[in-house]
């Protein structure tokens, strides 16, 4: 099973068995952990042993799971950057209440980031101007970069040089980037959020009590919905990791990739950067509150002539997601 789900990462999407061995490879790692306790517990020194060097064998992959780095000295200057995925704020039908906005806004200025990178807010123009006008941020933010008719967008206090919508749109989800300057240097700053499986309400029917046939065919329609999907995340992933690599300047890619670290996927964006959590992270590496545990969805990746001092996960509001807040300095010149 650690095979396969290391495997996930070179083999295609639509190969069913390995990309569910990759989902699942997180869990498969603390068995082996618990395994490993309990057979030392137990005087099973053979066992125990095995599952040591099976630890050891993929502590790459474990480090995606749970991490143990402390944050660095502060040095100046430094660029943060928060990503969210908002969840549309959990409110329906774009109406969001004085309430929420505040909650909103509050978590927002604690987090004292230099760049929000948001997804999943309401993609209707009137609607995000609300969003705008009832939070505040405006003031904090100056700079705002969001297309009409999508929900990703960017909202900075450095100057946005320029930017563009990377027209990957696939149901509602893709990518737009930013280049900001700020006391660091100038950075193109990807808002990323690859396409959603949205299976919740089919895996909440195959729950209700129904016929053996009935539950197959339901089985039988989500995985092959999850297979397409996650193929075109895939080529959403690939689209994204050409405009990054032809960017003028370094690339900070943030965001919802609705894609474990043990994919393809994360492989294709996750080249040649350094992933914050993997550098600086502390604690378990989830960023998904859902149902299914253990989900790393949300990524921050940078070019490595940034380097990733702090890694906080943030406990946002209205939101089934973590927010990450990563603070970054240049590199120093060796």
């Amino acid at each position: 099973m650690l095979l396969a789900g290391a495997a996930a990462h070179y083999v295609s999407p639509t190969v069913v068995p390995v990309y569910y061995a990759g989902i699942t490879m997180p869990v498969v790692l603390i068995l082996t952990f618990g395994l490993c306790v309990w057979a030392f517990y137990r005087g099973k020194y053979r066992e125990a042993g095995g599952a040591v060097v099976l630890l050891l064998v993929f502590h790459q992959h474990a480090q995606h799971v749970v991490n143990y780095k402390n944050p660095l000295p502060d040095v100046q200057p430094q660029l943060r950057v928060l990503s969210l995925n908002t969840h549309l704020l959990a409110y329906p039908g774009g109406h969001l209440t004085e309430e929420v906005a505040a909650d909103f806004k509050r978590f927002v200025i604690d987090a004292d980031a230099h760049v929000l990178c948001f997804q999943e807010l309401n993609n209707r123009t009137h609607h995000f101007e609300n969003f705008l006008a009832k939070t505040g941020l405006k003031e904090s933010y100056p700079y705002v970069f969001k297309p009409a008719g999508v929900g990703v967008g960017v909202l900075s206090k450095y100057p946005i040089l320029k930017s563009a919508d990377t027209k990957i749109w696939q149901g509602g989800n893709g990518a737009v980037w930013a280049d900001i300057q700020s006391p660091v240097g100038t950075h193109r700053i990807f808002s990323v959020h690859l396409l959603s499986n949205r299976i919740t309400s089919q895996s909440e029917a195959m729950l209700k009590g129904q016929s053996d046939q009935d539950f197959q065919d339901e089985l039988q329609g989500l995985m092959k919905r999850v297979s397409s999907n996650t193929d075109t995340r895939l080529q959403q992933a690939l689209a994204i990791r050409k405009l990054a690599d032809a960017s003028p300047h370094p690339v900070i890619i943030c965001g919802d990739l609705n894609e474990v670290p043990q994919s393809r996927v994360y492989r294709v964006l996750s080249y040649r950067r350094l992933d914050a959590f993997v550098e600086r992270g502390f604690g378990w590496g989830k960023t998904y509150r859902g149902m299914i545990p253990l989900l790393r969805l949300d990524v921050q990746l940078c070019h490595p002539s940034l380097m990733p001092i702090r890694y906080k996960k943030l406990s946002a509001p209205h939101t089934d997601h973590f927010g990450l807040l990563v603070t970054y300095v240049a590199k120093p010149v060796e």
